[in-house]
């Protein structure tokens, strides 16, 4: 092994996480906002209770206010107890996780503009469309 190599990449590495630091720090700061301004029984209102725009908005807001698995399962599991459908629920969750529209300006200075855009939008699509047949699958079972 070249320890030139490995000084050269441990570096670049420090370089681009220093370049990439104010970025994660704001996105961060966003999301701890997000989640304290806008109250989880505030989206309860926002759902119709229509199958085919429930997932739209479940995963525009899933895709906005984006967090971690565990607390997406604690706000979804309340949304159900509240009468949110299962479609909304469902769309919610996969976009709060996959799409992450507040963290997109890291990932664009990481992976770049076009990279992520494309991700995002292939996520989103894809979270209303698993939401539509989860659904399609829990009320087939019942």
């Amino acid at each position: 092994m070249d320890s030139k190599k490995v000084k050269k990449a441990f570096k670049d590495s420090i370089l681009s996480f220093q370049t990439s630091m104010p970025i994660l720090i704001g996105v961060i700061l966003l999301l701890g906002i997000s989640e304290v301004v806008i109250p989880s029984s505030y989206y309860q209102n926002v759902f119709t209770g229509n199958s085919l725009l429930d997932p739209i908005i479940g995963a525009t807001f899933g895709s906005w206010f984006a967090g971690n698995p565990i607390t997406g399962y604690i706000i979804g599991g309340e949304f159900l107890n509240q009468g949110v459908s299962i479609v909304a629920v469902a769309a919610f969750l996969m976009a709060w996780v996959t799409v992450g529209v507040m963290q997109m300006p890291i990932e664009m200075a990481i992976m770049g503009r076009k990279f992520t855009l494309y991700r995002a939008a292939a996520a989103y699509i894809s979270a209303i469309i698993v939401a539509i047949l989860i659904a399609l699958s829990v009320s087939a079972v019942t």
